[in-house]
């Protein structure tokens, strides 16, 4: 930074003055007298030849980090875990016969929910003759709440039979449900709820109100071995003393883990309370064979 000497000549003129000094010529030796009249002089002043003085840089301020930018995770999307199982079903009840069953289930839990998402599909025939021809599809959403064992949830069920005693039903519910049991290789979820279902084709046209009770299991019982089983029980509202119930177990075994193969063993039950003549009440469904995980 350069400085004009304006002022400097006529302080320094002074001083030199009531010294009997001789005048100062440039402004080198302005400073220099200045410096022996006692004028303090900080360091760093510089004469220059055009007359002016540099006056020393100042320190530069030392420039305050840039604060680090914050680092936020990246959120792994939720993947879907689906099991493909096909196998031999054997089944007793309104018919007794033997045939192919093929079920698909796929899961997605987040934090803060779980969705499954099934299908089955059961055929059969003997000497020829159709005996068992039924699709059942459903959807389960939980809402899981942070530290807390208790969960809301909604489902829904669409369910077609030849041999029961509508062709085509719809069900929904909605409730609660709470997590009795949530440790590593136990978990027991109980739940409660309402809501109704509608047939298609039987002598049952009206909506009908129920309620539902519940129950899902989960055991692993080695590395390798698994087992589970979900029981509901609907009461009908609208008729008292009728009611229906479904049930479904199954026990898997990893064959190699790499693969996803696992032999599995499965049940489906269901029971009816109030069924047309002739349909039987209860239908048991058992089946074994391949599952593939993936």
């Amino acid at each position: 930074m350069r400085l004009r000497l304006f002022m400097l000549p006529m302080l320094a003129g002074s001083v030199v003055m009531a010294q009997d000094a001789p005048k100062a010529s440039n402004a080198a030796e302005l400073l220099e007298q200045l410096r022996a009249a006692g004028v303090e002089i900080p360091e760093g002043f510089v004469a220059n030849d055009d007359g002016s003085v540099s006056l020393p840089a100042p320190p530069a301020a030392e420039e305050e980090a840039a604060p680090a930018p914050e680092v936020i995770p990246e959120q792994k999307a939720a993947e879907w875990d689906t099991k493909l199982n096909i196998g031999l079903n054997f089944s007793a009840g309104n018919t007794d016969q033997s045939g192919l069953a093929a079920t698909i289930v796929t899961k997605r839990t987040t934090e803060t929910s779980a969705l499954t998402l099934d299908a089955g599909y059961y055929f059969a025939n003997e000497n020829s003759k159709k005996t068992a021809n039924q699709f059942t599809a459903g959807v389960l959403h939980d809402w899981l709440f942070k530290n807390s064992p208790w969960i809301l949830s909604a489902d829904a069920r669409y369910d077609f039979d030849d041999f029961k005693s509508y062709d085509h039903r719809v069900s929904a519910h909605a409730g609660v449900g709470y997590k009795l049991i949530e440790k590593d290789k136990i978990n027991l979820t109980l739940r409660a709820g309402g809501g109704f279902f509608k047939e298609f084709g039987s002598g049952r046209n009206e909506i009908v109100p129920e309620a539902m009770l519940g129950a899902d299991f989960s055991w692993q019982i080695t590395e390798n071995q698994g087992f589970e089983l979900t029981h509901r029980f609907y009461p009908d509202l609208s008729q008292g003393g009728e009611y229906r119930m479904l049930t479904t177990a199954g026990w898997n075994m990893k064959i190699d883990k790499a693969d996803g193969l696992s032999l599995t063993v499965n049940l489906l039950h269901e029971y009816v309370s109030d069924v047309d003549p002739g349909i039987e009440n209860s239908d048991l469904k058992l089946y074994a064979g391949l599952a593939y995980d993936f």
